[in-house]
């Protein structure tokens, strides 16, 4: 009776190779492992550098103090500049933080999960829930209930409106909001 040769595939590359192995697949894997090794480092360090933090927040801010006593006009307007920069470009993630910021100063809990104004966007089909306007890239988001009547910063008590109507709805509850429109009884 003769005995088959088993052929292994090789996870790496998805080629067939007997016993020996591939030469090259164990240079792959001994270099993904090398960088899972250095990214273990860098995350050690970064937690030693956290608690470091935590338990010496003055030698912080003196350090904060020095380094922006020492920035030139030029130098703070060129990091002015990437903060501007960087805010339109995550324009979501801007007004999720400052919404999760008004929660807290209020003493409200809860927060907004990332990706929230996508998904209420497609939710909401790209429209004002109030007047039925198309919201393009103009909207607020908008808490049901208000954060100053004791409203949750969640994302069940979220929704996208135009301006004019956030502006109009103010720290109005919702019921008498929508009465004051005309859309309930």
């Amino acid at each position: 009776m003769k005995l088959l040769k088993r052929s292994i595939i090789c996870p790496i590359c998805g080629v067939k190779k007997g016993k020996g192995g591939h030469p090259k697949c164990s240079k792959i894997m001994q270099q993904k492992s090398a960088e899972e090794k250095e990214n273990k480092k860098k995350t050690a360090k970064r937690q030693a550098t956290k608690r470091w933090a935590g338990k010496n927040p003055e030698k912080i801010r003196k350090k904060d103090i020095k380094y922006r006593a020492a920035l030139t006009e030029d130098k703070k307007i060129l990091i002015r500049l990437s903060h501007k920069k960087w805010r339109l470009s995550n324009k979501e993630y801007v007004r999720t933080a400052h919404a999760r910021r008004r929660a807290l100063k209020q003493g409200n809990g809860g927060v907004l999960s990332r990706g929230i104004v996508k998904v209420l966007l497609e939710k909401q089909k790209g429209f004002c829930i109030v007047c039925k306007k198309k919201l393009n890239d103009k909207y607020h988001l908008d808490h049901i209930v208000p954060l100053a009547k004791g409203g949750q910063n969640s994302d069940d008590n979220v929704q996208l409106l135009c301006p004019p109507c956030n502006l109009s709805k103010g720290a109005k509850d919702p019921i008498e909001f929508m009465q004051s429109k005309g859309f309930l009884l």
